[in-house]
């Protein structure tokens, strides 16, 4: 592939160059949904072994990230299913999911913008039809229940803020 020769030649690490790679890949995984591409131009084998000398974080199964959603769906909190969703469906960090205004969320072009990302950089993320789905149905039914919502302009909130890291870590121990 051309494009990793050229990521290649740039002399970038290997987690920058997967990096980029990884958001070729979504671009990818959403022209297949649309039905414009029929097959993965990048594959698993085409990342780049990246060494830290910490430890690596978990990477869990589909079965396993399933078997999450799936309880965080029986807890009967809307919110917390399309949070947890959003986060398994687009690699966002929880920092950034939680920063979300209305005003980042691009449902008619399936994307949404991250502002202020890691190292400070904004970037587009591309949304899979189940997550605009979800999203579109709490925006419209469960959002407007939390006190704040006629005032914030963050997509997630609880019932005296918007949701912060410790409500998620909540949600997380379920």
């Amino acid at each position: 592939m051309d494009y990793k020769l050229f990521l290649d030649s740039k002399g970038i690490a290997p987690s920058t160059f997967n990096s980029h790679l990884a958001s070729l890949r979504s671009w990818n995984e959403h022209l297949i949904q649309k039905g414009m591409q029929d097959h993965l131009a990048i594959q698993r084998e085409d990342f780049k072994k990246v060494q830290h000398g910490y430890a690596s974080p978990a990477i869990h199964s589909e079965s396993d990230v399933q078997l999450f959603i799936q309880i965080v769906l029986e807890t009967k909190n809307k919110r917390d299913y399309v949070l947890v969703n959003l986060l398994a469906y687009t690699g966002l960090r929880i920092s950034e999911a939680l920063a979300l205004r209305l005003d980042d969320l691009h449902l008619e072009s399936q994307e949404l913008l991250v502002r202020d990302g890691k190292g400070n950089k904004s970037r587009t993320v591309f949304l899979s039809d189940k997550v605009i789905r979800l999203l579109r149905d709490y925006l419209k039914q469960e959002r407007s229940k939390y006190r704040l919502a006629e005032v914030s302009p963050f997509v997630f909130l609880s019932n005296r803020s918007q949701l912060t890291n410790y409500c998620v870590q909540v949600i997380c121990k379920i």
